[in-house]
């Protein structure tokens, strides 16, 4: 068997596999998403809720493989053999490191136990104080003191975060759009005084119109259904102001532009910075 895979990737240019890679993470069939709600609530009596237990067996899986060396990394339960760097994150903790002597603690709202991290821990090695911090549901942090270091500590709420030491930066990577009540969370960030926000992996509706609606995730990734939430970046911006301003944006890398009932879809990513008083 190994001789046939052999012959076939010597027969085979390598576009093909680089194509044949893209089309198993992101295919239009495993992820998809349907139905215009007026609210969170409406779209949750039409999906099965984020709280599957499916999704959650698979992430601690996932993990595991990743710390035991089995697999490079993991995301959204889907196990990867080599490792795809998050450019555009990298250079923003980088450049935040660096403004910050050489000091970064980092808020992972939402972070599973560590997937982000453990994509980047190797690039950013050469912050002499690295702190990572993950704020996650109870049930995941309940399992997390295994994948705990000196670097990497869980936590219940971005409060609890704090009293590690001062917050240089807050991470939101794929999960404001998840949210029952994103704007509430969004009062509490500003309250806290955080210099940098990151939003990575954000969903928005290119015009005028927001909506809630309905992804659906099947095999290889799991089966499952839950609220989404599509912004618009002038939309979300708004809400962070006049505390924060936009800093720069950046490309996602991982899901591209999508028809979403209608409307033109984008997956970017946002650096907001404290305003000047």
């Amino acid at each position: 068997m190994a001789s046939i895979k052999s012959a076939i990737k010597l027969a085979l240019p390598p576009i093909f596999f680089r194509l044949l890679t893209r089309y198993r993470e992101s295919p239009q069939e495993i992820i998809m998403w349907n139905g215009r709600y007026n609210s969170y609530e409406e779209a949750l009596t039409n999906s099965e809720g984020y709280n599957s237990p499916a999704i959650f067996e698979k992430v601690i899986t996932g993990v595991r493989k990743v710390k035991a060396g089995e697999a490079a990394f993991e995301r959204d339960s889907v196990v990867f053999e080599t490792m795809q760097y998050n450019w555009p994150l990298l250079a923003s903790l980088l450049r935040l490191a660096t403004r910050n002597d050489g000091k970064l603690h980092l808020v992972d709202f939402g972070g599973s136990l560590g997937s982000t991290y453990f994509q980047c821990r190797n690039f950013l090695s050469g912050i002499k104080n690295l702190q990572w911090s993950v704020v996650e549901q109870k049930h995941f942090i309940d399992f997390a003191a295994e994948f705990e270091s000196e670097q990497l500590k869980f936590y219940y709420s971005i409060q609890d975060a704090q009293s590690r030491q001062a917050i240089d930066v807050i991470l939101f990577s794929s999960v404001l759009q998840y949210l029952p009540d994103p704007v509430k969370l969004i009062q509490q960030v500003k309250a806290c005084e955080i210099p940098f926000i990151i939003l990575d992996r954000t969903a928005f509706a290119e015009g005028t119109r927001e909506m809630w609606t309905v992804q659906s995730v099947h095999e290889p990734i799991y089966e499952a259904s839950y609220p989404a939430y599509f912004f618009t970046e002038s939309g979300l911006i708004k809400r962070f102001e006049p505390e924060y301003q936009k800093a720069y944006e950046f490309e996602n890398g991982i899901t591209g532009r999508r028809v979403v009932e209608g409307i033109q879809c984008k997956w970017t990513g946002l650096v907001l910075e404290q305003a000047l008083v």
